[in-house]
């Protein structure tokens, strides 16, 4: 149940980005699914903090450089 939730979730913010013109990053594929990243299956540890905050600043540096 979790994992369809959270797929709608994704998909539903990928159409919203999409929508207003920003950049989406799926965080799925950068985020690896295990205990080092995530307490469940849904809240980040310090270690899956880091990971979106660098997958959230390459995503804002390649925006602003226009590339």
């Amino acid at each position: 149940m979790l994992d369809e939730l959270s797929k709608q979730v994704n998909e539903t913010a990928r159409a919203v980005a999409a929508g207003i013109g920003v950049p989406y990053v799926h965080l799925d594929a950068i985020v690896p699914s295990d205990l080092r990243h995530y307490y469940d299956q849904f809240h980040f540890t310090a270690a899956g903090c880091n990971a979106v905050a660098r997958a959230a600043a390459a995503a804002l540096a390649k925006e602003l450089s226009g590339k």
